[in-house]
C-alpha cells in the first residue's frame, strides 16, 4: 500500500479534461486527391497542470536526451544496468521436518538497446486506408503493434474505426492495409476483433472532423491479420510480436523506454504510400496521469521524432521487452521536440477491456480468434457502423 500510494502521489486524480491530438495521419488516396491539395488533421492541446511529488511541474524544465535509432545507421545509447535484488525466506523448523532451499527471485535481464529496436521493429506494423472515390471521409494511415504470435494487432480506436466503414456508400468502398518494413510495403490483410464500443460512442460525431479532440480514453482496438496481400506468399506459422505488460502502475516517472512508430506528419499523401519508414526512439516517461482515481491511465514521453501524425498505435517498450503503452495524442506546435507525446497503459487497456465485455485482454485472446471476429462482426459491429455512418450523412 505504501509503494502504492508514493507512485500514485505523482498522479493527477480526477478526470482528465484536456484534450490533444489524434495521431492518426489523414493521407490522399492517389486516385482521387492532388498532392498540392492535401488536408492535415491539426488539433489543438488545452492546458493541463501534471501533479508530481515535487510540486507542479513547468513545461520549460529541460528535455531528457533523445536519440533517434533510423534503419541502417549506427546507434550509441548508453545501456541501463540493473542490480539483481537478493530474497530472503525464513521457515519455521518447527512446522517442517525437511530443510527446504529456495533459489532468490531473479531480477530479469534488461534487453539491450540493439535488442529492443529489432524486437519492435518486428512486431511494427503500419495501417493504411484509402478509399475508392472522395467525399468526407479522409484516408489515413497510423501505426500498431503485433501483440500476439497468432497475427492480433493492437491500435487506437480512432484509427480501427475505418473498418467499420468497409462498405460505407458502396460495397469496398474503403481499404484497409497492413504494411510492415521500411519502407513499409503491402503485406497483410486484417479484420476487426475488437474496438472499444465506449470510445466510438462517445467519439463518433468526430469521425468528418479535420480537428478532432480526444483525451485518449477508451481509445484502443483488436486487428486480426486474415491473410497476404503479394501473390504467391504465406501467412507465417508464428508472428513476431511484443507481450503486452499488464501490471498495475507501470511505467514510473523516469524509467527508459523505446517508442517505435511509423510518422508521418512531415510527408504528403503520395510519399506516406511510397516512402513511409519506421523510426524509433529512447527517452523516458516524463509524467503519469489518471482517468479517475488510483489507476495509471495515460503517461507522457515528452518531446522525440515520434511526435507526428501517423504514430497513433505506435508502441512504448520497455527494456525488458514488454509493451508499456500504445501512442493516443500529442500536443500540438511547430517542432516535434516542443511536443509532449502521451500513451494509454496496458493496464488502462486491460481494465477497459473487462469493463466492456466482462474479460480481461488475455482471456478474450484465449480460443478461436477467428470465431471471436465473426461474432464481433455480428453483434457488436453493426451498431457502430451506424453510428459512423449517420455522422458521415449528416
Amino acid at each position: 500500500m505504501i509503494l502504492f500510494l508514493r507512485n500514485m502521489a505523482i498522479v493527477v486524480v480526477g478526470i482528465l479534461t484536456f484534450n490533444l491530438l489524434f495521431l492518426a495521419q489523414p493521407v490522399e488516396s492517389p486516385e482521387i486527391v492532388q498532392e498540392e491539395n492535401l488536408e492535415i488533421e491539426e488539433v489543438v492541446e488545452e492546458k493541463v497542470v501534471e501533479k508530481t511529488a515535487q510540486g507542479e511541474k513547468s513545461k520549460n524544465e529541460t528535455k531528457e536526451e533523445e536519440v533517434l535509432i533510423i534503419e541502417n545507421e549506427p546507434v550509441v545509447i548508453t545501456e541501463i544496468e540493473i542490480e539483481p535484488e537478493e530474497t530472503a525466506i525464513e521457515i519455521d523448523q518447527g512446522l517442517i521436518d525437511l530443510i527446504v532451499t529456495i533459489p532468490p527471485i531473479q531480477t530479469e535481464t534488461p534487453l539491450s538497446t540493439s535488442d529492443i529496436n529489432t524486437k519492435a521493429r518486428e512486431a511494427l506494423v503500419n495501417i493504411i486506408c484509402t478509399s475508392i472515390q472522395g467525399g468526407l471521409l479522409q484516408p489515413i494511415t497510423g501505426s500498431g503493434i503485433i501483440i500476439d504470435n497468432r497475427g492480433v494487432i493492437l491500435t487506437n480506436a480512432h484509427i480501427a474505426q475505418y473498418f467499420l466503414l468497409e462498405d460505407y456508400i458502396v460495397e469496398n468502398y474503403l481499404n484497409c492495409t497492413i504494411r510492415t518494413g521500411s519502407p513499409a510495403i503491402n503485406t497483410y490483410e486484417a479484420e476487426l476483433l475488437f474496438i472499444s464500443s465506449t470510445w466510438v460512442k462517445n467519439n463518433y460525431q468526430k469521425i468528418s472532423l479535420s480537428n478532432p479532440k480526444g483525451t485518449g480514453e477508451n481509445d484502443f482496438a483488436l486487428l486480426l491479420i486474415t491473410d497476404v496481400t503479394m501473390p504467391r506468399a504465406i501467412l507465417p506459422l508464428q508472428f513476431p510480436f511484443i507481450s503486452p505488460d499488464l501490471r498495475e502502475l507501470k511505467p514510473e516517472v523516469g524509467e527508459s523506454v523505446v517508442v517505435v512508430s511509423y510518422p508521418a506528419g512531415f510527408l504528403s499523401g503520395i510519399s506516406i504510400q511510397k516512402d513511409l519508414y519506421a523510426v524509433s526512439t529512447v527517452t523516458e516517461v516524463m509524467g503519469i496521469f489518471t482517468f479517475k482515481e488510483n489507476t495509471l491511465d495515460l503517461f507522457s514521453v515528452g518531446g522525440n521524432i515520434a511526435a507526428q501524425k501517423g504514430s497513433s498505435g505506435g508502441g512504448i517498450i520497455n527494456f525488458d521487452g514488454r509493451l508499456f503503452g500504445i501512442v493516443v495524442t500529442s500536443s500540438d506546435a511547430a517542432q516535434t521536440e516542443d511536443r509532449d507525446l502521451r500513451a494509454i497503459t496496458l493496464s488502462h487497456i486491460n481494465r477497459s477491456m473487462e469493463s466492456e465485455t466482462g474479460i480481461n485482454l488475455n482471456n478474450y485472446l484465449f480460443g478461436n480468434l477467428s470465431g471471436k471476429s465473426k461474432q464481433f462482426g455480428e453483434t457488436v459491429a453493426p451498431e457502430l457502423t451506424i453510428l459512423l455512418e449517420n455522422a458521415l450523412n449528416n
